[in-house]
Order: C-alpha cells, then structure tokens, then sequence
C-alpha cells in the first residue's frame, strides 16, 4: 500500500476535486461532467437556435464511444473510495484497484475523440470557438489522464499521486470556465441563455 505520512493540515489543505454528486442526481438528473450525452439526448427535442445546437454536437461527438461512460465510471470510483476516508488503507486500496486502468483508457479514448471535434460542422462564431475550445481541451485532458495513470503506477504514495491529479483536474475546470465567456460573446444576445445552457453541459 502506498501510503504517504503527511501532516493532517497538509493533507486536509489538498484541493478537494468535485466528487460530492448523490446517486439520486446520478440517476434523475443531467450533471455536468459526469453526464454530458445524457444531457445533450434530453436536450434534443428542444428548439434551439443555431449556435446553441452547435455546441451541442461538438459535446455529442467529443463524448462518443464510451469516454463518458468511462469518465463516469472513474468519477465514481473516487466517489466511493471517498466513503472509506481519503488518506486511509482502504482509500488507498480502492484507488489503486479501480483508478489506474480506467484513467488509462481515458487517455486512449480521448485522441479520437479530438478527431471527431474536428470533424463537427458548425455553422456559427460561437460554435467555432467552442470546437477549437474543445480540441484544446481534449488535448489537456489526455495529458492529464495518462498522467493520472502512470502516478498511481509508480512508487510514489497514491495520496500524492491522487492530490497532484486533482489539483491538476481541478485547474483543467477553472481553465473551461474562464474561456466560456469568449464563446458566449460571440453568439447573438437573445441566444445567450441558450448557448449557456449547452455549455454546461460539457
């Protein structure tokens, strides 16, 4: 087990990554980033204007084939390794077990999901920036999976490996936020909420 011994103020001063979703919300509602083509398929029947629904499509096709699912399914594993006490033996183990695989597939999953991005036609200003906001961000978010996955498979502790991810993921999200602003600028000002809408959803 790795294990490191670190100061309990140290440790509880770690950036905490956002993993406080309930399984009610999992199940009945659209979460941003935990959901992204369940929300895009209940957003379908919607009428939305152009640029909203070019966002939509460059989100659909970044999530195909099963990143979301995976992306999900690694979310969770933190969730309940969370239950055990971050920091414990148990916390440690579950990472361990359940993370390395799943952030490694995240990794692979994420070049051709780039590949699509760039495919998408999109037909607004909005819907351009938001797909080369995407490949950006694809790019980031590969990088930081396939490290998340060699960490947990080095010898250094998993709680310093976990923290430097999170931090890591946490600064990713920040990132997304701060640029949404430009793509929202660039849609007209009735179509703003809409479009806003969709970026939340990513």
């Amino acid at each position: 087990m790795k294990l490191a011994i670190i100061p309990l103020a140290l440790a509880s001063a770690a950036v905490v990554v956002f993993f406080a979703t309930s399984h009610d919300d999992l199940h009945f509602a659209c979460h941003l980033r935990l959901m992204p083509i369940r929300c895009v398929q209940a957003a379908e029947a919607e009428s939305n204007p152009p640029a909203a629904d070019d966002v939509r499509r460059v989100v659909d096709a970044a999530y195909r084939d099963q990143l979301d699912e995976t992306l999900f399914h690694l979310y969770a594993t933190v969730n309940h390794a969370q239950v055990a006490g971050k920091g414990t033996d148990k916390w440690a183990s579950e990472i361990e077990e359940g993370v390395p695989g799943l952030a490694q597939r995240i990794g692979v999953l994420t070049k051709p999901a780039r590949t699509r991005v760039a495919a998408v036609q999109v037909e607004t200003t909005a819907g351009r920036r938001f797909r080369a906001l995407a490949l950006q961000g694809l790019r980031f978010q590969g990088t930081l999976f396939d490290a998340f996955a060699r960490d947990l498979a080095s010898r250094q502790p998993t709680l310093t490996s976990f923290n430097r991810w999170s931090t890591r993921f946490n600064a990713l999200h920040r990132w997304y936020r701060a640029r949404y602003r430009f793509v929202l600028v660039a849609a007209p000002p009735q179509d703003r909420g809409a479009v806003e809408a969709a970026l939340r959803q990513y």
